[in-house]
């Protein structure tokens, strides 16, 4: 390195250390407050998320914890003793300059380190609470405006379900017995092959925002005798699986993880996940939080133009029958795990239909290591309230009302009817046959 080089390294360090200096009096104690206040934050959070605290439990150590942080902040900020010693402290150590810079280095990192543990919280909150307060939000106001005196004056009747034709015995009986994580040969048969069934156009068809109730309820329909024969088949509870495929991806089968970490198919499973139970997989993907992998989804999907059938062939996810199975295999064995453990109610959600076991099931799907805690059961309390929607007569007609405001010359039951008949191009037959 030339001298004229080192001249202006040298130049360019010591501005650096003069733009320290400037913010020396308050940028290491803002970083210092931030980053233990953070870390109560995070300690409190997680005590939150592996617990099994109610809601109200929740509100009041919540409520506490923010009671005891502005206290002691306050006393800290008040004592003249303290922040004169923590002055004197910084001061010293700010004379000695790579002793300062490897002091706020530190705080810096403890500070990122304290943003990074905080983020996954974070998240569940944005995705979780503020999820579902959106939801409750827009559903007085989902129904056109148009369509409420008819609403008002239509008989309210369930559509009513494609029946799955199969005198097969169940093979689980929910909680008595542990499905095998093992590939089921059955995989190996089923593709998605139109000359099966038929094939229908609906590109000129409509339906409604998906982030609204009908719109969950509208896709969600489409898939209803494949999601009903594997309920059937794994003793589950009817309509559990279309509650998780509310929840996970509003109906949409090629829609991925809104945090691009990874998930796709209908019910979202992660990479990880996915290979652990037996599906072939796009790309690779080394963690259950895996945006790299997100990313491989992301690209694959745009190769395909998010064409089902073209996305299946390369990640099995994406295949109906294979996804839906897998979710109804980790649900059947987090039942049966579990199935000696009493199950409370913190929110008041548990159907009577609902057999204990399926409710550690679903908790299971949502998190295996958490299930009982403030993570999963607010998970089983979301899947349990699309479930408790997509049965709805009122939800039910209103989606049917705003499909046939938005497209002339079909009903909702023909529209649904057209795509129940393609459910055979995924290898329905086969799959309840072998059953």
């Amino acid at each position: 390195m030339t001298n004229k080089s080192i001249e202006g390294v040298s130049t360019i360090a010591c501005g650096l250390d003069n733009i320290k200096q400037s913010t020396e009096p308050w940028l290491d104690k803002a970083l210092f407050i931030g980053g233990l206040n953070g870390a109560g934050t995070l300690a409190l959070m997680e005590v939150i998320q592996n617990s099994d605290f109610s809601e109200p439990a929740t509100a009041l150590t919540s409520a506490a914890y923010g009671a005891a942080t502005m206290l002691v902040n306050g006393a800290a900020y008040g004592s003249q003793r303290l922040r004169g010693t923590m002055g004197w402290i910084n001061t010293y150590l700010d004379k000695t300059r790579p002793v300062s810079w490897a002091k706020s280095g530190i705080l810096t990192a403890g500070a990122i380190g304290v943003l990074l543990g905080l983020y996954p919280h974070a998240k569940q909150i944005a995705t979780d609470d503020l999820g579902m307060f959106v939801e409750e939000q827009v559903v007085a106001t989902e129904i056109p405006t148009s369509l409420e005196k008819r609403l008002e004056q239509a008989a309210v009747e369930d559509i009513k379900p494609v029946a799955v034709a199969s005198d097969k015995p169940k093979v689980n009986k929910l909680g008595k017995v542990k499905p095998s994580r093992n590939r089921p040969e059955i995989y190996d048969l089923l593709s998605y092959d139109s000359d099966l069934g038929i094939e229908h156009d609906f590109s000129g068809t409509s339906i409604v925002n998906k982030n609204t109730n009908i719109g969950r309820i509208q896709r969600t329909l489409r898939w209803q005798p494949i999601y009903r024969a594997i309920e059937e088949k794994y003793d589950l509870p009817q309509d559990i699986l279309a509650g998780m495929i509310m929840e996970e991806s509003y109906g949409n089968p090629v829609q991925p993880n809104a945090t691009g970490d990874g998930g796709l198919g209908v019910v979202h499973v992660q990479g990880t996940t996915a290979e652990m139970w037996g599906l072939n997989i796009y790309g690779n993907s080394n963690s259950a939080h895996d945006p790299k992998h997100g990313k491989e989804i992301k690209t694959m999907l745009n190769s395909c133009s998010f064409d089902l059938a073209c996305v299946q062939k390369y990640d099995e996810r994406a295949h109906l029958i294979k996804v839906l199975d897998t979710a109804a295999r980790i649900v059947s064995t987090g039942s049966y795990v579990h199935r000696n453990t009493p199950v409370r109610d913190p929110t008041g959600v548990i159907e009577d239909d609902l057999q204990n076991p399926v409710v550690w099931g679903v908790e299971y799907y949502r998190a295996p290591g958490k299930v009982g805690k403030q993570t999963t059961w607010r998970y089983f309390e979301r899947v349990q309230r699309w479930r408790n929607k997509i049965r709805d007569p009122n939800l039910l007609e209103a989606a049917a009302a705003d499909f046939e405001e938005r497209n002339s010359g079909i009903t909702f039951d023909e529209y649904l009817g057209q795509w129940h008949e393609m459910a055979p191009n995924w290898g329905l037959e086969t799959y309840t046959s072998l059953q």
